[in-house]
Order: C-alpha cells, then structure tokens, then sequence
C-alpha cells in the first residue's frame, strides 16, 4: 500500500504547493508527544486506529512502522521545501529517545567473521 500516498502522511497538495493536511498534521503532532512521553510504536499505532485516523485512504489500519517512518521523517521539521509540523526539540528529543531504545549491539569479537572462525561449540565452552 505503499504507493498510494503521494505525499507523505500529514500533508497535501494544493495547486502545486505543499501544505499541512489539517488532520493528519494534528495527528503527528500527537504522534510525537505521545512517542516522547514514553509510549510505544504499537501503543501510538493503536492510537491513531482507535481514533480513527486513516493513514491510507481506503484503511484505518497502522503498524509500528507506520510510526516509526512518521518519527524519523525530517520533512516534519520543515526540510526539503515541506511546512515545519513540529518543533525541532520535539523531533530532537524523539531522535534521540529513539537512539536510547535500539536493541542493536555489535556482534561479539569470538563470532565475528574471520579467517579462522572458532565452532558454536568451543564459542559455548568459553
């Protein structure tokens, strides 16, 4: 479903110009306050569902990716000829909750690719 928004998600178009959409732009608005104030991707998309808020034309349907792309998204801090929807502390402070939250670690030198790789086996006996 992807393809069908032409714009992204709290925007529109107007004889050529970008704008806010006065819904959507509400939306992430909150998108944002709630993400800062603690609550999960899939908290804010069933949010967002339980309000009612179409992220596609034909569905109310949201996903933690949905959220997550909203998140990341500099287009809403007013970049790239896009209406600033929210504040840059705001979009900072959410950048940075989400650095806190990454679950990636590096991969421990023992299973690291080498030449010589050391078994599951001798790996577990350390």
């Amino acid at each position: 479903m992807a393809w069908e928004r032409k714009i992204p998600f709290g925007y529109r178009m107007e004889k050529g110009d970008i704008l806010p959409h006065p819904k959507e732009s509400e939306s992430i608005r909150i998108i944002f306050a709630m993400y800062c104030g603690g609550a999960s991707y899939n908290r804010i998309a069933a949010e967002m569902m339980m309000r009612g808020t179409p992220y596609y034309s034909k569905t109310n349907r949201w996903n933690k990716n949905m959220v997550s792309c909203i998140l990341e998204n500099e287009w809403y801090i007013g970049v790239d000829g896009y209406p600033r929807l929210v504040p840059d502390s705001d979009f900072l402070s959410a950048r940075l909750l989400r650095q806190t939250k990454t679950a990636y670690s590096s991969c421990p030198k023992r299973y690291s690719l080498s030449k010589k790789r050391p078994s599951v086996l001798s790996a577990a006996a350390e």
